[in-house]
């Protein structure tokens, strides 16, 4: 997998044993410097062994990979994927999963619960996609052209597909101004200006729909502080564990104290820390800290907002392996996961990085510490 791939010492034992690597890579936006930093460390070519595009729009089928709006959409991402991943020389082999798609009831050996998205080429009935097939056919049709580096490889439009993610953004984290009581009000948070991120920043999902975020944060010596308003119109709804909730309403936060300066895989530092969109909710079920050893309480408070929520947490610096205090920088980022039966996500946006950011810190943004 993409994720467990990132790792140097891994990648270069396969490098001196296996002459081809193959990992599952699924993504909208081909992230070359990621895909490079595996060569370089494996020395060997690469096959791009799994991925799709899946349409519910227009097939009934559910999703939850990569969606996109059509059967277009899902032609379109086949040819931004597969030209640039040729683009780059060291990849012989990408393989679509699958050729025809799943049946609504599941896999037959699986019973009614195995997967059954729209995986295909074809339907079940045999009949293809024609638009994906056509725009496929165009890509087929050239590759060794930019295999070769006589075209260009091709660029689909979107957002999700051509976006680089924001170089290195740095968040002012400002001391609170007394004590901070979790209870859905401002008092004693600092004054300044909220940061925004916009439906545009959208890095899971086929569309952002309405779902939009504001976010303030403070410090003082015991706790980091958030405070993040949701625009959401299927408000808190999370019925998942501690361990899923990142597929129903939450907030998911990135911080790393060590190595601020480099990417790649997380360090065993770094915490991934999840925040669960809720009104009703045991206080021990409504967090989650990733790549952690231990889980150290976090409280967490959430009110209902126009057309939204507002989710605001007090995170024990303890818990992110941190010592605060003024200029101390650190890696950090933001992102916000949509549901709207509280059980699968459909959408996430997120401040600075990428939807690989719970296992790659390259695109993590950066924070400081101040009076």
């Amino acid at each position: 997998q993409s994720g467990t791939i990132n790792n140097e010492a891994l990648c270069r034992l396969m490098g001196k044993y296996m002459d081809v690597i193959s990992f599952n890579y699924y993504t909208y936006y081909l992230d070359k410097d990621f895909l490079q930093r595996i060569y370089n460390w494996t020395g060997k070519p690469m096959i791009l062994s799994e991925f799709y595009y899946n349409s519910m729009k227009d097939t009934g089928l559910p999703g939850g990979v990569k969606d996109v709006n059509s059967q277009l959409e899902r032609g379109l991402g086949y040819r931004n994927y597969v030209e640039q991943a040729a683009s780059l020389g060291f990849i012989v082999g990408v393989e679509w999963f699958t050729l025809v798609d799943q049946s609504v009831t599941g896999n037959w050996f699986s019973k009614y619960n195995g997967e059954n998205g729209n995986t295909g080429l074809f339907s079940v009935v045999d009949r293809p996609h024609k638009p994906m097939v056509e725009e496929m056919a165009k890509t087929n049709n050239r590759i060794y052209d930019v295999l070769l580096g006589k075209a260009e490889p091709f660029v689909y439009d979107d957002p999700r597909f051509s976006q680089r993610p924001a170089g290195a953004k740095m968040l002012k984290i400002t001391r609170a101004n007394g004590t901070i009581t979790l209870d859905g009000t401002m008092r004693n948070w600092p004054g300044i200006p909220a940061e925004v991120i916009s439906g545009k920043r959208l890095v899971d999902g086929s569309s952002a729909g309405v779902l939009e975020a504001a976010f303030k944060t403070c410090w003082d010596e015991q706790h980091l502080y958030v405070n993040v308003n949701v625009i959401d119109d299927t408000p808190m709804q999370n019925t998942n564990t501690p361990e899923r909730i990142w597929s129903g309403d939450a907030v998911e936060l990135f911080i790393g104290g060590e190595k601020v300066d480099e990417g790649g895989a997380l360090l065993f530092t770094d915490r991934q820390v999840l925040l669960k969109a809720s009104a009703e909710g045991e206080p021990d079920k409504m967090f989650y800290l990733r790549n952690a050893p231990e889980q150290t309480k976090i409280n967490v408070f959430v009110t209902p907002s126009e057309g939204g929520y507002t989710i605001q947490a007090a995170i024990p610096w303890q818990a992110l392996n941190i010592t605060p205090r003024e200029g101390v920088t650190f890696r950090f980022d933001l992102g916000v996961d949509d549901s709207a039966d509280g059980s699968r996500r459909l959408r996430q946006i997120m401040w600075n990085g990428t939807n690989r950011n719970s296992g790659d810190r390259t695109y993590w943004g950066k924070a400081v510490l101040s009076q």
